[in-house]
Order: C-alpha cells, then sequence, then structure tokens
C-alpha cells in the first residue's frame, strides 16, 4: 500500500475515533476502546487498540465445513490492519486480546467501484455467549454455528454446546446435519435469530 494512502486512512480513523468519544484519559494514560473499518474497492483497512485481533468472513462462510472465506490478522503498534478482498460482503470482527472486548461490523461491502469508500466506526464491548442444547434421536453429528463468523461447534445427538466471548448484537444460529456421506454431503437444519447481550448468555436449544 502506498504510504499516502495509509497515512490518509489514520487521519480519517482519527477523526472517526475523536467524533465517536472513543478515546479517553485515565491517570494520565490515553487509552483506546474504538476501532474503525474503511472499505474500498480492493481492500477493508482500518485502525483498532494496537495488537488486536482482525477476524475477515465472507457472509457466506461455514465453519468447519470451510466454505467460504475466513481470514485473521493481528493489528501493528499503530492498530492498523488491512485486507485486501475481492468484491462482495464481509463481516469484520475486532478483539483486544488485554481486556477481551470485541467488536463487530456486518456486512461490509467492497465493490469493484472506482473510487468507492465505505467507513464505520465502532466501540470495543463486554462480550456475552449463547449456549444450548440439541436433542435428537439421530446419530449424526451437528455443526452448530453463528452465520457468518467462526463461532461453532461440532455436536451428537443430545449435545450441548457453548459460544463464548461474542460481540453484544444480533445473530443468526445455524444448524447442519453432518451425515454419513460428509465432507462430499450434508444437510441445512434449523435457522433461528439469537441477540446478545454484554456479560449475559443467550440459550437456544433445538
Amino acid at each position: 500500500m502506498a504510504l499516502n494512502k495509509r497515512v490518509l486512512l489514520t487521519a480519517i480513523s482519527v477523526i472517526f475515533l475523536i467524533y465517536n468519544n472513543c478515546t479517553q484519559n485515565l491517570s494520565g494514560v490515553e487509552t483506546t476502546n474504538g476501532y474503525t473499518v474503511v472499505a474500498s474497492s480492493n481492500s477493508i483497512e482500518g485502525v483498532a487498540p494496537k495488537f488486536s485481533r482482525v477476524f475477515l468472513f465472507d457472509t457466506s462462510y461455514i465453519p468447519y465445513i470451510g466454505k467460504g472465506l475466513g481470514v485473521v490478522q493481528v493489528a501493528d503498534e499503530q492498530g492498523y490492519y488491512s485486507f485486501t478482498c475481492d468484491s462482495g460482503v464481509y463481516n469484520v470482527l475486532i478483539v483486544d486480546p488485554i481486556s477481551n472486548n470485541s467488536g463487530i461490523i456486518k456486512n461490509v461491502t467492497c465493490k469493484n467501484q472506482r473510487s468507492y469508500l465505505e467507513s464505520h466506526r465502532g466501540k470495543l464491548k463486554k462480550t456475552g455467549s449463547v449456549s444450548g442444547k440439541i436433542e435428537s434421536d439421530s446419530k449424526m453429528k451437528y455443526l452448530v454455528f453463528l452465520s457468518g463468523l467462526d463461532y461453532h461447534e461440532v455436536v451428537s445427538e443430545n449435545g450441548s454446546y457453548k459460544f463464548e466471548n461474542v460481540p453484544p448484537g444480533e445473530y443468526i444460529i445455524q444448524i447442519i446435519l453432518l451425515d454419513q456421506s460428509y465432507p462430499s454431503g450434508f444437510r441445512w437444519g434449523e435457522k433461528v435469530p439469537v441477540f446478545v447481550n454484554q456479560g449475559e448468555n443467550s440459550v437456544i436449544d433445538f
């Protein structure tokens, strides 16, 4: 990436963070819990707390099965991160490794369009969790996951699952039946909306 583009992006991000009151000063030490996500024609980049883990998933991503794009990188000492991406729609998940607070921006769009620019900002927040149980007489295994993200577990009949450290917000939890022909074949199961609150566990049973 050209240096001037990176400087411009950093300047935009700083403006967003200040506008969003994401920067505080505690006992003379500046701490930042804000982040920005900027999408262009061929990249998604931004600024987050330094050394944050930044995950990029396309919205059709299915964990475990390996369908769709799912990648991760660590923000540098200035909090800068950058992904090259094709035209499409993506979810961006940011996790601070120190506080374990996180944030998510969904449906970020990369467009193969000259001068395209889409900007988002947010704050990292305390996370919640999702748990539940699958009751079935079948001997199949089930893949339970949050749509477009990497939170997942594979469980057997009458098995339980739990997703920890989920950013607050609304998600779709899905089930895939892994039959005897897997990985060549699988069947879609139920799809249920779930809302995650800070510091709380949301229970979804199937």
